[in-house]
């Protein structure tokens, strides 16, 4: 079986909007880990992508119940590692009914409708293998993941704990749970617990990318860009959202960006957008870039690219907004600041992306005469961040301008 192992982040770069007009963010880029899903196939860190695949034409052709067990699973595996999740769920549904009691079946059961985005189907099944296997590490793993898809951080810290517990040598185990500490804002934490990770497994090059990406958080360059150089030197391991070498570089990327040099950033995002073609965070870095040096088509550029890959990255979705608005495209920039809001909230510098949301609509909504409406999308950033300095400017600016409208009699 082909290993997939990736460390989850995201570039926390935006646009965002003062009274003056579109202002670009140049901020330290801490890392964000991304909540996208995090399942495993028994030996296999993938990233769940939550936009549901069609039914492959080979369901209609495959007669499962001539199928012997060992048969299904080939048949399930295939399908999965295929993508065609929902072709998966019905094999895996069809082997349960013939071995209810199969506990790697549960656990497949449990990917398909993850990578499906039905969550709440996915910790069932995720509950009922552990249920039937208390010490299977997977299922405790994959239920974390499941959990921190939801937002329930408690929830996936306490199972990856478990996963821990059970198997102190599974280093899939110490990487989410160190990159959910990190969205919880237990940086400290976080950091500690991937180095006890990194001595017991030295050569785990997941474990450096990701103490590479927890520096640069706390803001100690020389210590992450250590971390990176490391994992470069150790072996390169495929992974769903980018090989670690390509997440290295994207390490790297950030650290420029974070000192100002953009070229070198932007060299570093294209060096591991070639090493991994599929590296989502290198299409968004680069986006960022391009969005600072105010070359906004090519912006638009990296940012669609990236939601190819990840149609639910909201750094994507937030940044190609702010490209459209800056090209006056005022409509296509809606659309992507409410997709942004669909989906969850990621903090980051130098706001969240609900926040750079909120802010960058009310300027579209500013431009565009609504003064009320913008006035309420500026309060609903600062609900959200009380010390957003953009917001805050352009919300005076809007009741200024309010106040200042006369109006015809009635």
């Amino acid at each position: 079986m082909k290993i997939n192992r990736g460390v989850f982040v995201s570039l926390a770069i935006a646009a965002t909007v003062a009274n003056t007009g579109l202002v670009f963010a140049k901020p330290s880029v801490p890392v964000i880990m991304n909540r996208d899903s995090f399942v495993l196939e028994t030996e296999s860190i993938l990233k769940v992508n939550r936009a549901t695949e069609p039914v492959s034409p080979m369901i209609a052709t495959l007669d499962l119940d001539s199928q012997t067990i060992d048969q299904l699973f080939e048949a399930g595996d295939s399908a999965q590692e295929a993508g065609d999740y929902i072709e998966a769920e019905i094999i895996w549904r069809r082997l349960l009914q013939r071995d209810p009691d199969n506990v790697s079946a549960r656990v497949r059961l449990g990917e398909a409708l993850h990578r499906q985005n039905r969550l709440e189907e996915a910790i069932q099944a995720y509950q009922s293998a552990i249920k039937l296997a208390p010490n299977f590490t997977v299922a405790h793993v994959n239920l974390g993941g499941a959990f921190a898809d939801q937002g329930d951080f408690e929830a996936a810290a306490a199972s990856l704990r478990q996963a821990i517990e059970i198997d102190p040598y599974f280093m899939p185990a110490y990487n989410l749970l160190g990159a959910i500490l990190q969205e919880q804002g237990q940086l400290t934490e976080a950091i500690a617990l991937t180095e006890q990770a990194i001595e017991i497994d030295p050569h785990w090059t997941v474990s450096h990318v990701l103490l590479g990406h927890l520096r640069i958080a706390q803001n100690d360059f020389e210590a992450a860009t250590a971390a990176f150089y490391q994992a470069l030197n150790l072996t390169d391991m495929p992974g769903p959202r980018g090989s670690t070498d390509s997440l290295a570089y994207v390490g790297l990327g950030n650290l420029a960006l974070s000192q100002g040099d953009l070229e070198e950033a932007a060299s570093a995002y294209r060096r591991a957008a070639d090493l991994d073609p599929s590296c989502v965070d290198a299409h968004v870095g680069l986006g960022a870039v391009l969005l600072t040096q105010r070359r906004f088509g090519d912006a638009i550029v990296c940012e669609r690219r990236a939601l190819e890959l990840d149609p639910n990255e909201p750094w994507a979705h937030v940044n190609l907004g702010a490209a459209l608005l800056a090209q006056g495209r005022l409509e296509e920039a809606i659309a992507a600041f409410h997709q942004t809001l669909a989906l969850p909230n990621m903090q980051g510098m130098p706001a969240s992306t609900h926040t750079l949301a909120h802010t960058n609509l009310g300027y579209v909504l500013q431009l565009q005469g609504k003064l009320e409406e913008a006035i309420e999308e500026y309060r609903y950033a600062l609900q959200l961040d009380a010390n957003f300095i953009p917001a805050q400017n352009a919300l005076r600016a809007a009741e200024r301008l309010l106040g200042g409208q006369s109006f015809p009699d009635d």
